[in-house]
């Protein structure tokens, strides 16, 4: 027979744990990094150096695959179903 009670500190399945400001914070900071380092070399990839004149010029957009990369792409992987908080 198996004990039902755990001494592991971790959550029950389906419960979510809500960290601290701070903790919050710093996990917005490691996204933003992370989608700089991937979204500023393929725009440049794309548009080349003229890219940051173009993003300057036209408010943060550079034509269609600015748009594309810069607002579509984060939009869809927010609304997938296959974040890491859910389980």
């Amino acid at each position: 027979m198996e004990s039902s009670s755990s001494s592991s500190p971790e959550p029950a399945a389906g419960k979510l744990e809500y960290v601290g400001f701070w903790k919050r914070l710093i996990a917005f900071l490691i996204d933003v990094f992370i989608l700089t380092v991937i979204t500023v070399p393929l725009l440049l990839a794309i548009y080349g150096r003229s890219y940051i004149k173009l993003a300057h010029e036209g408010g943060g957009i550079a034509g269609v695959w600015g748009f594309l990369i810069q607002y579509v792409r984060p939009t869809i992987a927010v609304r997938t179903r296959s974040q890491a908080t859910r389980a």
